[in-house]
C-alpha cells in the first residue's frame, strides 16, 4: 500500500490547501495524509474534533460513476481513516457521510462520535450546534496527533 504523510509547508495555524483536483479545483485546507488511492485532511469543526475529510484523488463526480475497483480502494482507505480515529481512545462510533450537495468531487466526511457529544446518539447534523473551528493550539496538536496516528496504523497494515 502506497501511503505517505504531508508534512506541514506552512503552519498549521495558517495552513495551505494542498494541490487539489485539476478538473474540478477540490482542495483539503489541512492536509494530513496520502492513501492509495485518496487523500485525507482535517475539517476544522470544534464539535466533532478529528473530522475528516477523505477525498478522491481522481476525479469523480458521481459515486454512480466511479469503477467499481476505485470504489472498493475508496473504502479501504476510509477503513484507514475511520481506524485511525477509533483509536483515539476517546471514539465511539465513526460516521461516514458523502453528500456531494456542495462540492463536484466525491469524497467523504469521516466523524468520529464520542459520549461527550452534545448530539450523542443521533446524525451528528441533527440538533447540532453552529460549527465552530479549533483554537489553533487545538488544531496544530490534532494535526500533529492525528500525523502520528495514521503513521502507527498505517505502519502496521
Amino acid at each position: 500500500m502506497v501511503t505517505t504523510l504531508i508534512e506541514p509547508t506552512c503552519s498549521s495555524t495558517h495552513p495551505l490547501p494542498d494541490a487539489g483536483c485539476p478538473t474540478c479545483g477540490f482542495s483539503l485546507w489541512l492536509p494530513i495524509a496520502t492513501l492509495k488511492v485518496s487523500r485525507v485532511g482535517l475539517y476544522d469543526d470544534a464539535r466533532f474534533p478529528g473530522r475528516l475529510i477523505v477525498s478522491l484523488n481522481e476525479h469523480v463526480e458521481h459515486l454512480d460513476e466511479a469503477d467499481p475497483d476505485l470504489m472498493s480502494a475508496f473504502v479501504a482507505d476510509l477503513q484507514q481513516a475511520s481506524l485511525v480515529l477509533r483509536k483515539a481512545g476517546d471514539v465511539e462510533r465513526v460516521n461516514i457521510a458523502m453528500l456531494g450537495n456542495k462540492v463536484p468531487h466525491l469524497h467523504a466526511h469521516v466523524i468520529p462520535r464520542r459520549i461527550i457529544d452534545d448530539n450523542h446518539g443521533v446524525s451528528p447534523w441533527e440538533n447540532a450546534a453552529p460549527l465552530q473551528k479549533l483554537s489553533d493550539d487545538a488544531r496544530v496538536a490534532l494535526i500533529d496527533h492525528l500525523r502520528s496516528s495514521f503513521r502507527d496504523v498505517l505502519g502496521a497494515s
